[in-house]
């Protein structure tokens, strides 16, 4: 196979299909998502060795592992790659609900876990907890977790800044 890139572009691509992958819930859940059977098959699009041709992640793959990062708020990692790679920068034209800020996403994140807590105590203020409570409650724990899940996203892509105004 001949190679169009050098090693270091490869090397790039390498990092961000594991940041990817990590982002996106590991290589068993990412191995689930695109239709592999085995997590090692996921895991050789971003270990490359020496004296071995570099592997290539699939493009339904980045497809697939990106849209399930930008669903939960995170910034897709392969396609920044190869943008910078090209002398572009990657931005966000239009308009999304999502919230990209990691501390808007933390109050979020709270407003959610508050809004649980409260339908849990309210369930078992009269001393009984129904069938219909329980589910009520279950679904209000699950969108807590899914909005901290997303917060997990945006502080894993937040850049790294030092605000204070001070010299490193």
């Amino acid at each position: 196979m001949m190679s169009y890139l050098g090693r270091d572009q490869y090397l790039a691509l390498a990092a961000a299909t594991k940041n990817a992958v990590a982002l996106a819930g590991g290589s068993t859940q990412v191995a689930d998502m695109v239709g592999m059977r085995f997590r090692q098959n996921v895991e050789r699009w971003y270990s490359i060795r020496e004296g071995e041709e570099p592997r290539s992640i699939p493009l339904y793959a980045i497809a697939d592992i990106e849209s399930n990062i930008v669903d939960m708020g995170g910034f897709p990692p392969i396609t920044a790659a190869l943008a910078r790679m090209y002398g572009y920068e990657l931005s966000l034209v239009q308009h999304q609900t999502l919230i990209l800020s990691p501390v808007c996403q933390l109050g979020h994140a709270m407003k959610e876990f508050g809004e649980a807590a409260e339908r849990i105590t309210d369930s078992y203020r009269d001393r009984k907890f129904t069938v219909d409570e329980k589910g009520d409650c279950l679904k209000e724990i699950d969108d807590a977790i899914r909005e901290m899940e997303r917060l997990r996203s945006v502080l894993r892509s937040a850049e790294v800044v030092d605000l204070t105004g001070r010299s490193a």
